[in-house]
């Protein structure tokens, strides 16, 4: 049991940083899908 009191924050500090690496990657993904879909009108006025 002590371990797992060694370990358990340990834990729930790798799956935040994933679950926020995710949400990135997604974000990122998404952003990407909605330029692709809007005939890169983004890029033009730039």
């Amino acid at each position: 049991m002590r371990c797992f009191g060694i370990y358990l924050p340990l834990v729930i500090c790798v799956l935040g940083l994933l679950d926020v690496y995710l949400r990135l990657v997604m974000g990122e993904l998404l952003h990407l899908e909605a330029a692709g879909h809007s005939g890169n009108k983004q890029f033009e006025v730039k």
